[in-house]
């Protein structure tokens, strides 16, 4: 391989982790502020939208143009179903503000969830 070559193979690999690192550290800094965003929300409503987002589940309520990211921890508290599976539209969501439980009510019954935690104290 020339020295041309060699030398811009490393200015190519130096940029490319530079870009690694800064997308992993914006990502990182959006994922808490949409964890402190959700933690500190009072969430009650029916959903009008539920879907994926930033590899979590993102949400709307009826009425409101707020959107919500969590990550729903799956276990028994919530018969092991996973949340973007589960919930619908029409379905309820109660959280409290600073709750780390998320009340999903469908059909009469209820599910918890607890959820990721992205915030520095966690």
């Amino acid at each position: 391989m020339s020295k041309k070559k060699s030398i811009l193979l490393a200015v190519f690999v130096f940029l490319a982790i530079i870009y690694l690192l800064t997308a992993n550290y914006l990502g990182g800094k959006r994922t808490e502020q949409e964890f402190l965003k959700f933690y500190n929300s009072e969430i009650y409503g029916e959903i009008k939208n539920v879907y994926i987002k930033h590899h979590g589940v993102g949400f709307q309520i009826k009425g409101n143009s707020e959107e919500w990211i969590f990550y729903p921890i799956t276990s028994g508290l919530n018969q092991n179903k996973i949340f973007d599976h589960l919930a619908k539209c029409g379905d309820s969501i109660i959280k409290r503000k600073n709750s780390d439980t998320l009340i999903l009510i469908q059909n009469d019954c209820e599910y918890r969830y607890t959820f990721e935690r992205f915030d520095k104290n966690n």
